[in-house]
């Protein structure tokens, strides 16, 4: 029973169709990722031009002070000020590593 089912399938070329088939499948998928980008070439990307995010001053007084009230980072904006009014950033830098060695 076996021989005569592989007869019948060797005769009746599946094999060779399935073949066919999976290379023509995988032709179509390389086709259509090459062929996208390619089409996109020459044409300018559809965008209007504008600004991601606004200038905190650009916004109305209110509005950012809720930003600052709901946003715990945006709220520690300019706290080490008088942290640093009197030394530089690189001096600072300078001193403690001067102290560590």
């Amino acid at each position: 029973m076996k021989h005569r089912l592989r007869e019948a399938l060797v005769n009746s070329h599946v094999g060779a169709v399935a073949i066919a088939v999976l290379l023509l499948w995988a032709l179509n998928n390389a086709f259509r990722a090459v062929w996208g980008p390619v089409s996109r070439m020459g044409t300018p990307p559809q965008r209007e031009e504008g600004k991601i995010s606004p200038n905190p001053e650009d916004l109305p007084e209110n509005r950012f002070k809720r930003v600052l009230a709901c946003d715990p980072l945006m709220a520690l904006r300019g706290s080490g000020k008088a942290l640093w009014a009197g030394e530089h950033a690189d001096d600072y830098v300078r001193r403690l590593r001067q102290d560590f060695w």
